[in-house]
């Protein structure tokens, strides 16, 4: 699937725009549509959990031997 697709699904949804309309503007079924949309959902969530991720961790700054 093409991300530019996909993005302008989510675009075009945050307009307010039905999903019979973006698929009549965009040619293509409503199961790609929905597809589409979810798909981009699991993107977002991936990211997000990788960004919340990143600072989790050992931290390895307090609490060391010979302190």
């Amino acid at each position: 699937m093409k991300e530019s697709r996909r993005r302008r699904v989510v675009e075009l949804q945050s307009r307010g725009w039905s999903d019979e309309r973006i698929a009549a503007e965009l040619g293509i079924p409503l199961s790609r549509l929905h597809r589409d949309r979810y798909d981009a959902l699991r993107f977002l969530r991936r990211k997000l959990a990788r960004h919340i991720r990143a600072g989790l961790g050992k931290n390895h700054q307090h609490g060391q031997k010979g302190d």
